[in-house]
């Protein structure tokens, strides 16, 4: 599997080490220095556009090898365009992950936990003298 195509893959799973992995992913991306670049006058619709003319979606749908067949100047726009994308892919990635995490693992789990509780007796007095104005 090449740089690229690993690179391209999010994470599979939700679990805390999908969520390292990811982590790492987001890393390594930010760390190859394509948004250090300044593209400011390269319009935003062919960076990403359409599929016949983006380059970052030339670049995400193409196999490895593909690229080493372009023109110099197009093989080194197509890869900034691809790893750009990719900064903002790997952090949106990261975040959907999280977001997946809290709902699956630590707000289920606190759930459980708090129906499993047993309340404390006197919220259970005042719950069966006034069942609408507890707070417990």
């Amino acid at each position: 599997m090449s740089v690229l195509e690993r690179l391209r893959l999010g994470p599979m799973r939700v679990s805390g080490k999908a969520m390292e992995l990811a982590l790492d992913r987001a890393r390594e991306v930010r760390g190859l220095g394509a948004g250090a670049v300044d593209a400011g006058r390269v319009p935003a619709a062919r960076m990403t556009g359409s599929a016949r003319t983006g380059l970052a979606r030339y670049g995400l749908t193409s196999k490895a090898p593909t690229p080493k067949r372009l023109e110099v100047t197009r093989q080194t726009a197509t890869l900034l365009a691809t790893v750009r994308h990719l900064e903002t892919a790997t952090v949106d990635d990261v975040l959907d992950l999280l977001h997946a995490l809290m709902a699956t693992k630590l707000l289920a789990k606190a759930e459980r936990m708090g129906n499993d509780a047993k309340p404390c007796p006197s919220c259970a007095r005042s719950r069966r003298r006034s069942p609408q104005r507890s707070t417990c």
